[in-house]
């Protein structure tokens, strides 16, 4: 291990492996606590802050996403929703006019709006997985 740093295994390690507070060797913290005493522990204290820090930071971190990952969810669910009362009143729209004046008409409405829902969820659901 390297006397400039202090590794650990947290789970909290940076991206590096390595957890974002550095501690002198033991010369130089001897050496400190000779110029001015209680170095040690004002050495050790600031290290101790730096670490609640970064794992306060990782936890809002972590918060974040799960709250974006929720809004996303509920998101989607509202979009298929609405795309289903939509086919559905395509449904029975393009059906009523199929039945009173143009079946042709009322058919590709009734038949191809829903299906345009559908592909369109399909191509969104294969942009998500392929990001």
């Amino acid at each position: 291990m390297n006397d400039d740093s202090v590794a650990g295994a947290t789970g909290l390690e940076g991206a590096g492996g390595r957890i974002p507070a550095t501690l002198p060797s033991a010369e130089t913290v001897m050496a400190y606590e000779k110029a001015v005493p209680g170095a040690t522990e004002r050495i050790l204290n600031m290290v101790e802050r730096t670490m609640e820090h970064h794992i306060r930071s990782v936890e809002d971190d972590r918060a974040h996403h799960r709250a974006l990952a929720r809004q996303g969810h509920v998101r989607g669910m509202w979009s298929l929703v609405f795309g289903f009362l939509v086919a559905a009143m395509a449904v029975v729209f393009g059906s009523t006019i199929a039945y009173l004046e143009e079946p042709v008409i009322g058919a590709v409405i009734a038949v191809g709006v829903p299906i345009v829902i559908l592909a369109a969820f399909a191509i969104a659901q294969r942009a998500r997985r392929s990001s």
